[in-house]
């Protein structure tokens, strides 16, 4: 939608010295066109707690890693943001472009070698005690038992009815499959004990925080680059992948090794050590999705009619489904190449 310039808008350019010609207004993202060009004004969701840690990050981007991010253009006075008169934080970039539809996977891979880039550019060691990994691994075992505990007895007091829901009947067809993604969650957070129990530091690097392919478009020149650094932090770099698969997983069944690509296509440009690959494998395969979904509809907080619930539940077993295919790719390529190593070693 064409607008004519806003002026709450128009004093905001005013900190830049840039003038509109008119506006675009996309929601969050107003497309401005102006005597500087096109450039986008985009609302913030930053808490105001967290804006020096934003516009800390956006100049270690600059210094550390340029042209993996949309530069964030700074005020006269070299603020990263500015406030309109009702304290929302808004700031400055070039307009960036879509990616063409049929060419998505293209995009994929170029996303995933920038992913991948970005996180080697920006690694860094961190200390880790055996206390750490202990306390991490009992609470993660704790929330797990005491939900698998819930299922359970939710499951057999659905069974124990003479006529169950809808919602009730498919869950209780759909429990098997999710107990035993359950166990295979556990099962490789054991793994990873093992793992953790001689090492003395971990892996952190500079994540994006919500890399998605709305989150990464072009310049004029095609130049692929990050934006919306927003929630981007210092973590293990297995928060950045976990954000993109879980979601890019919620959609309908996809018998397509396209993710597994993907997902390659990032480790060759920074490749996961054993540690980091079986914590991502632990985290992405506990059904999370089902059981809130189970959660949500035995206390109806949202007051979601039946057949909302039924299809919520369908969903969240085709995720839990496409997770199973796409980590069942990776498990089978892992075994595969620590066989071939054996072989080439006797």
């Amino acid at each position: 939608m064409t607008t004519n310039v806003n002026h709450k808008y128009q004093l905001l350019l005013n900190e830049y010295g840039i003038e509109a010609e008119y506006i675009e207004d996309l929601g969050n993202i107003k497309k401005v066109h102006s005597n500087h060009g096109v450039v986008a004004l985009k609302k913030s969701k930053i808490p105001y707690p967290h804006i020096k840690g934003f516009s800390d990050n956006m100049k270690f981007l600059h210094y550390k890693a340029y042209g993996f991010g949309v530069p964030i253009y700074r005020t006269k006075t070299g603020s990263h943001i500015v406030y309109d008169e009702e304290h929302d934080a808004y700031y400055l970039m070039p307009w960036l472009e879509d990616y063409v539809e049929e060419e998505r996977n293209d995009h994929a891979f170029t996303l995933f070698k920038q992913l991948g880039e970005l996180h080697a550019r920006t690694v860094k060691e961190e200390e880790i005690t055996s206390e750490n990994v202990s306390y991490f691994i009992e609470q993660m075992k704790e929330k797990w038992k005491r939900r698998n505990e819930e299922m359970a007895r939710y499951v057999e007091s659905c069974e124990d009815k003479t006529y169950m829901s809808p919602f009730e009947l498919y869950f209780c067809t759909f429990y098997q499959e999710m107990i035993r993604a359950c166990e295979f969650a556990i099962r490789k957070l054991d793994e990873w004990q093992e793992l953790m129990e001689e090492k003395e530091t971990y892996r952190i690097v500079f994540t994006h925080g919500k890399p998605s392919f709305k989150h990464f478009l072009y310049n004029v020149e095609g130049h692929g680059m990050f934006i919306n650094f927003e929630r981007s932090s210092y973590l293990p770099p297995i928060y950045d992948l976990l954000y993109f698969f879980y979601r890019s997983c919620n959609t309908y069944p996809m018998s397509t090794d396209d993710r597994f690509q993907w997902f390659q296509t990032y480790r060759n440009h920074f490749p996961l050590r054993e540690e980091e690959l079986t914590l991502f494998i632990t985290q992405l395969s506990y059904p999370e999705k089902m059981y809130n979904v189970v959660t949500q509809y035995r206390t109806n907080q949202k007051s979601k009619t039946e057949i909302k619930h039924v299809q919520a539940l369908q969903r969240a077993y085709w995720q839990m489904k496409n997770i199973e295919y796409f980590l069942t790719s990776v498990v089978m390529y892992e075994e595969q190449k620590k066989q071939q190593e054996e072989s080439q070693q006797e």
